[in-house]
C-alpha cells in the first residue's frame, strides 16, 4: 500500500503531504477488498472504474451468494466453487443496470482466461493486474482484443 496511507501522523504540518496517485489509490482499494474474500485458496479483489477514477463497481473472489464460503485443503488445486473476483464486479454492476462499456479494471491477480472473455465482451478497455496469473492466457486474449493491461506496482498511461 501507498506508504503513509493509513497514517494518521500528529496533526503537525512539518513535513509536506505526499499525494497518492489515482491508480495507486485504486490499487490499495482492490487490495482491501480483496480482503472480503470468502476462497481460503485465494484472496482477490477487482476495482471497475471510469478514466477518472470514479469507481462503480468492486468485486472479490468467492461462493455464489447464500452457499458456504470455499474450505481448501489442498491449496494447488484450483477452486470450483469461487466466483471470481472480476466477475463479481461485472454482475454487481450488472445487477443495478450499469454500463461498463469503455471503463477500466484495476485487479490483484491477473484474469484468467474465462474472466478475459467477460471483461471483452462487458466492453472493459483497460486492465491494471498487481500479480500475474499462473497462465498468461487471459491476458493474451485481452491483448488480442485490443485491450490496453498494465502489469504490478508501474505506472500506467
Amino acid at each position: 500500500m501507498h506508504a503513509g496511507l493509513f497514517d494518521i501522523g500528529n496533526g503537525t504540518c512539518s513535513q509536506p503531504m505526499t499525494r497518492p496517485s489515482q491508480l495507486d489509490v485504486l490499487r490499495d482499494i482492490a487490495r482491501i477488498v480483496s480482503w472480503r474474500s470468502t476462497c481460503s485458496r485465494a484472496q482477490v479483489g477487482a476495482v471497475i472504474h471510469d478514466a477518472r477514477g470514479v469507481i462503480v463497481s468492486t468485486g472479490y473472489n468467492g461462493a455464489p451468494t447464500g452457499l458456504p464460503h470455499c474450505d481448501h485443503t489442498i491449496i494447488d488445486e484450483p477452486c470450483r466453487m469461487a466466483v471470481h473476483a472480476e466477475q463479481n464486479a461485472i454482475l454487481w454492476a450488472a445487477r443495478r443496470g450499469v454500463a461498463l462499456e469503455g471503463l477500466h479494471l484495476v485487479c490483484t491477480l491477473a484474469p484468467c482466461y474465462d474472466c478475459a472473455k467477460s471483461i471483452i465482451q462487458v466492453g472493459l478497455t483497460k486492465v491494471v493486474y498487481l500479480q500475474t496469473y499462473r497462465s498468461l492466457d487471459g491476458l493474451s486474449l485481452l491483448e488480442s482484443a485490443g485491450i490496453e493491461t498494465c502489469e504490478g506496482d508501474t505506472e500506467c498511461e
